[in-house]
């Protein structure tokens, strides 16, 4: 199946590594074919769907890509009166303008909208369906068709699922019960769990829990977070938090740079360290705080296992059997841009 991610625009990189970072975590076979802007088309083998638009942070929709074409996207129009409509699929994907298309998956009476390119070219695509006894629904349709805009000709997709921007939006720091300024919103939270390949049911670490973002997160994508703060303050925040979001709470009242769990134990580690000018951890810099947290991670973590911390600044500290494998510039404001970093121990 070739899958089309309409991603988030909010930032410049990120949104395409959280989507193959997650393919890779749930162990589906894919190969990257395409990436323009916001839109990301990879084929993938039994991906899968609800549990993929479940919990990626930074993508609107999951679609199915019908249909292809080089040159104007009026050549649509020809490609739509040759394609044959069924409830299966028989041929590959063509990529002319004029090519024959394959069977487009939509089974008699399924009725349809389209999204997407001028008036007069959703028109003429809409009566083009209509007429192969598909009734137009703008308002409650079986399946949403949407035509998209590349640099070199278009697409035509269904779309398969749609992320719930409406529980995001719930929980926002400002509608949590325990709430400090600069803390990460719900998706870029759901991005850097993504991005470590946190597995469904495995333990994912917060060694700088904060008011909680990233457990919470982690644990409604199916994850089993542990909280770690050294400041008690925050660690009852976490509390709180994951519970007025019906969330269990595991948390742990220790220091990232001395933590005590056994070697090779954790799954992953997601980090939002302290940055401010005044962060310190029991009187150490920040600089000497993020060489003994990373180190600790790198003990804590399994084997092949990855950990993401969002830096402050490019220039963090390396240490050895920890690489870096991506790196991804997050603006935040005008004067702060931070790195999220992702690492794989050796």
């Amino acid at each position: 199946m070739r899958l089309l991610f309409h991603l988030s625009g909010e930032h410049p990189t990120l949104p395409h590594s959280e989507a193959l970072a997650l393919l890779r975590a749930l162990h589906t076979e894919h190969h990257e074919t395409s990436r323009e802007g916001p839109l990301l088309q990879v084929d993938a083998e039994r991906p899968p769907i609800p549990l993929l638009s479940s919990r990626l942070g930074l993508c609107h929709s999951i679609e199915e890509t019908l249909l292809q074409g080089n040159g104007d996207p009026t050549g649509l129009l020809d490609a739509l009166a040759r394609a044959q409509f069924g409830p299966t699929r028989t041929l590959p994907l063509k990529t002319s303008s004029t090519a024959v298309g394959p069977h487009i998956t939509l089974p008699p009476g399924t009725t349809f909208r389209i999204r997407g390119g001028s008036p007069h070219l959703v028109r003429e695509a809409g009566e083009l369906i209509r007429r192969r006894g598909h009734p137009v629904d703008l308002h409650h349709p079986h399946t949403t068709l949407h035509i998209r805009a590349t640099g070199k000709g278009w697409l035509l997709t269904r779309e398969l699922a749609a992320t719930d921007r409406t529980g995001l939006e719930a929980r926002r720091p400002k509608n949590r019960p325990f709430f400090t300024p600069g803390v990460l919103l719900p998706p870029l939270a759901r991005a850097l769990v993504n991005l470590a390949e946190t597995p469904p049911g495995g333990l994912l670490l917060d060694p700088f829990t904060g008011t909680g973002s990233i457990p919470l997160e982690a644990a409604l994508m199916g994850a089993r977070p542990l909280a770690a703060d050294l400041q008690l303050k925050m660690l009852l925040g976490t509390s709180r938090n994951l519970r007025h979001h019906q969330v269990e709470p595991e948390a742990l009242w220790a220091n990232a740079t001395r933590l005590p769990l056994r070697d090779n134990t954790v799954d992953a580690v997601v980090a939002d360290p302290p940055y401010g000018r005044s962060a310190t951890l029991a009187g150490a810099l920040k600089e000497t705080l993020y060489q003994g947290a990373l180190q600790e991670t790198h003990r804590v973590l399994k084997p092949g296992r990855r950990a993401v911390f969002l830096f402050p600044q490019k220039d963090y500290p390396r240490i050895p059997g920890l690489p870096i494998e991506e790196e991804h510039r997050v603006p935040v404001h005008r004067s702060l841009t931070r790195w999220a970093t992702a690492m794989r121990k050796e």
